[in-house]
């Protein structure tokens, strides 16, 4: 009969758990600017991926949450063939893309721009007198 040992049983113990975690992953598409809007802020669990439609583009923020772990990172990645996509703040936004207190993401194949935005008062007009 073979003896477990504590290491036997912890190693077991993790396998199983990144087993199940993957298990429970989820997958999701990115097509319109209804389904960005309605993922932008969700939070996601380990091992999920979310995939933007090539050539599309989206107008906001995509600022998710949650934690990946070393073994199911969350992946935010492209699908479909094309440009990659955009994601345009338009300036009215921190970011396009806003990743806080996250760990174990990994990010590829995303144009993501916010052209200039004024963050002070309006400028004060200064003219010179000669």
């Amino acid at each position: 009969m073979m003896k477990l040992t504590r290491f036997h049983l912890l190693t077991t113990f993790v396998f199983l758990l990144s087993f199940s975690t993957l298990l429970h992953a989820a997958k999701y598409h990115i097509a319109s600017q209804d389904d960005f809007d309605r993922l932008k802020t969700s939070q996601f669990l380990a091992g999920d991926q979310i995939l933007f439609k090539r050539g599309s583009r989206f107008i906001g923020m995509f600022a998710p949450t949650g934690q990946g772990t070393p073994q199911a990172p969350i992946l935010i990645s492209t699908y479909g063939k094309g440009n990659r996509p955009i994601i345009n703040a338009k300036g009215k936004h921190e970011a396009g893309l806003l990743l806080l207190n996250i760990s174990f993401w990994e990010i590829n194949g995303l144009e993501i721009t916010n052209p200039y935005k004024n963050l002070g008062p309006e400028p004060v007009p200064y003219f010179l007198e000669y």
